[in-house]
């Protein structure tokens, strides 16, 4: 009976650990809002309104559809509470279902072991919590310059390895390119329309977020090439964020990123680099943090069949 009490209240805490971040936060499954793609987070999460990335799947599913081969790539960062995590993705243009590309991914969330003091003298270690997210996208083009996109996912939680909640979420985007400007592209998504999330009788909504992005990227094959996004972003359950992000690239093979949240209440700046060689990438991101250590981000990834990296024109 004790170890339950200290189970209960164990778990009641943990879910609270994102009110205190942010007083505002009335959704769970915070897993859900996890920073994907070390590309990505290093350019600050600008990415709604740019394509031709796996991890597009993450941040408007419309950008897949400009997949030019199939592709795989990893994650591997420690959060701010310690929590460890892995991400594995993999897109590929599917002719027989249309001109569009289909990604499938697996995220999960390793919290940290807590020890236990029982009152009769016995102790035990306890894994704070274990998340996994399942999801699939699929992006098409619909018209020259329109594609639309959307995503399923499954996600399950656990806590202190006894409580444990289910949802089930979606979510949609579209993205339009060119707008008589080479180069220029607007993007929109709305990502976690989902069912509850709900642990002991504690029932919250999924963190839905409305995504509206703007994007610029030289043509393809520059020499020295650039990328730009600027998102406004709107969650259901704090005050809007403002993401700046920007890649350069020499010769498509070195990156430098960076990135900046206006809005945000864990992180602020982020920085990144990366290297594609011969179809083989190798990412790494630094986010700046308000609250804990600074997040370091690693990940590896390989493009079949091409070296370069496709990226709208």
């Amino acid at each position: 009976m004790l170890r339950t009490l200290c189970r209960t209240m164990l778990a009641a805490w943990l879910g609270l650990l994102p009110l205190y971040a942010n007083a505002q936060t009335l959704s769970g499954g915070e897993t859900l809002r996890e920073p994907l793609g070390v590309r990505q987070t290093g350019m600050g999460e600008a990415f709604t309104a740019l394509s031709g990335d796996v991890q597009s799947l993450h941040y408007n599913p419309a950008g897949l559809a400009d997949l030019a081969a199939p592709e795989i790539d990893t994650l591997y960062a420690a959060d701010l509470f310690s929590a460890q995590t892995a991400h594995v993705i993999f897109g590929t243009p599917v002719a027989w279902i249309g001109s569009g590309s289909l990604a499938l991914d697996c995220y999960a969330l390793l919290g940290p072991a807590i020890e236990i003091n029982n009152l009769d003298g016995t102790s035990e270690s306890l894994i704070s919590q274990r998340d996994l997210v399942v999801s699939a996208g699929y992006g098409q083009p619909i018209t020259p310059g329109l594609s639309v996109g959307a995503a399923a996912k499954f996600f399950h939680s656990t806590l202190v390895e006894e409580y444990s909640a289910t949802a089930v979420g979606g979510d949609v985007g579209m993205l339009y390119q060119g707008l008589g400007l080479p180069g220029i592209s607007l993007g929109a998504a709305l990502q976690n329309l989902g069912t509850p999330i709900k642990y002991l009788e504690q029932s919250d909504p999924m963190p839905t977020l409305f995504r509206v992005g703007f994007g610029y990227a030289t043509p393809k094959n520059s020499t020295h090439g650039l990328r730009v996004g600027l998102d406004l972003l709107f969650p259901n359950d704090q005050d809007a964020q403002t993401h700046l992000g920007m890649e350069y690239g020499w010769q498509e093979r070195f990156f430098l990123r960076g990135g900046y949240k206006l809005g945000s209440a864990l992180e602020s700046f982020t920085v990144g680099a990366g290297l594609l060689l011969n179809g083989l990438s190798v990412n790494y991101s630094f986010a700046k943090m308000a609250v804990g250590p600074d997040v370091q981000r690693f990940g590896l990834g390989y493009r079949f069949g091409t070296g370069s990296q496709s990226q709208q024109q």
